[in-house]
């Protein structure tokens, strides 16, 4: 029997915090099911006119702190008790593509700092491995998705929620609120993608960089599964059967035909939808959204 499990799919692992990295996987291991971890091989400079820039390709100490977050991963690796995937930042050529998190199923693969989308999608198939793109309602193809460029087995969902607000429309209630990260903006939001007809779950996950993996409020990735193993966990990312929470661990079950929620089905006639939430405080409402329109509420 399938049940919910938890992580923090962006917990974002740093040069600076090279001493602690031993720490975060022990604090998450304590609350979190498992940790897709999102090592950043990044580090600042300062241009001549005294700008603040994030460096490109690979350097010699991320190639060594990338064998440290592989290493950590096998050892917090127990399935039953707390799954782990090795994972880190691509940001591609910078000027593109959008930020994606990669996430290998197992240890052993390299740090990918190939320019484009296309060419990372070719290596990720031949590796195992998923792009999860991050904070989609920043400008497209600068910091967020450009929805032209879409492989749903490599990208089965997306990051919906993190610290830097929700990227589910333009307009809402917590928008992508770091103003160095450029405007947020419409074209490569969540729903923008739903109204090309793609194919892609939603999940929530942090997105920070404190060292401390499922803050409550920054999000959360919920996945439905048969049992706490990589194999398992594997399939229902792929399979889509993923959804995120903003605070409280809400447990929800959708269907639609009988059908769980990630399926695609046949649409001919009427469909009956289903939903059963159990959560821990008192729930407000529940919507029913089609095409982007709020269609019943609960």
């Amino acid at each position: 029997m399938e049940q919910v499990y938890w992580g923090d799919s962006h917990l974002n692992l740093r040069s600076r915090q090279l001493e602690q990295f031993e720490s975060y996987f022990q604090a998450a291991r304590e609350h979190l099911d498992f940790l897709p971890i999102a090592y950043y091989p990044m580090d600042y400079y300062q241009t001549m006119t005294g700008l603040r820039v994030e460096s490109w390709h690979n350097r010699p100490h991320f190639l060594r702190e990338w064998e440290q977050i592989n290493a950590l991963c096998a050892k917090y690796h127990e399935p039953g008790r707390f799954v782990t995937f090795p994972g880190y930042e691509w940001h591609g050529d910078r000027t593109r593509w959008g930020e994606h998190n990669v996430f290998y199923f197992s240890e052993g693969q390299p740090l990918d700092d190939c320019d484009d989308y296309s060419t990372l999608v070719a290596h990720l198939r031949q590796r195992n491995g998923l792009a999860i793109p991050h904070h989609i309602g920043y400008m497209t193809a600068q910091r967020a998705k450009d929805w032209d460029h879409f492989d749903p087995a490599i990208t089965p969902f997306a990051e919906l929620y993190s610290n830097h607000g929700c990227s589910e429309t333009a307009v809402n209630r917590f928008p992508q609120v770091n103003g160095r990260m450029g405007p947020w903006t419409s074209g490569s939001t969540y729903q923008d993608a739903l109204q090309r007809g793609l194919h892609v779950g939603a999940i929530c996950s942090g997105d920070t960089h404190m060292g401390f993996g499922g803050l409550y409020g920054h999000g959360l990735m919920a996945v439905w599964a048969p049992e706490l193993t990589r194999e398992a966990l594997w399939d229902a990312f792929r399979a889509r059967r993923v959804y995120g929470v903003t605070g409280d661990r809400l447990i929800i079950d959708y269907r639609l035909n009988d059908a769980p929620m990630g399926s695609i089905i046949e649409g001919h006639g009427p469909v009956t939808a289903r939903a059963h939430l159990t959560c821990p405080q008192a729930l407000d409402r529940v919507e029913w959204l089609r095409n982007g329109r709020v269609i019943q509420s609960y």
